[in-house]
């Protein structure tokens, strides 16, 4: 490969993400292993900065309770009176219940 083909091929990806953008907001592995986040900062320099932005490696739930750094980015996406408790949350149901029982008549 040379550099032109990776600039044009670059170029490309950037254009077509910006016609259809990426459905996923984020991924947050929760408690992942040592091996799994070493992988990932060696794959990361390789991979698009748009996708690498989108995923978070977070502490074990039992670390994260008292780490409010943490448990803000989780809070973006989650209110934290609907994140279970499990997670540091205040929601004491567990396991949640399904989207279809809600509007089951």
């Amino acid at each position: 490969m040379n550099r032109a083909f990776l600039q044009r091929d670059g170029a490309s990806s950037k254009a077509s993400e910006d016609y259809y953008p990426q459905l996923l907001a984020c991924i947050m592995v929760i408690n992942g292993p040592t091996w799994l986040s070493t992988f990932w900062s060696l794959l990361r320099p390789v991979i698009p900065k748009r996708v690498a932005e989108k995923v978070d490696f977070l502490p074990s739930v039992a670390k994260m309770k008292g780490n409010q750094k943490a448990l803000k980015s989780i809070l973006k996406y989650v209110a934290e009176e609907n994140l279970p408790e499990k997670y540091a949350g205040l929601n004491k149901q567990w396991p949640l219940p399904c989207v279809s029982e809600r509007y089951v008549v």
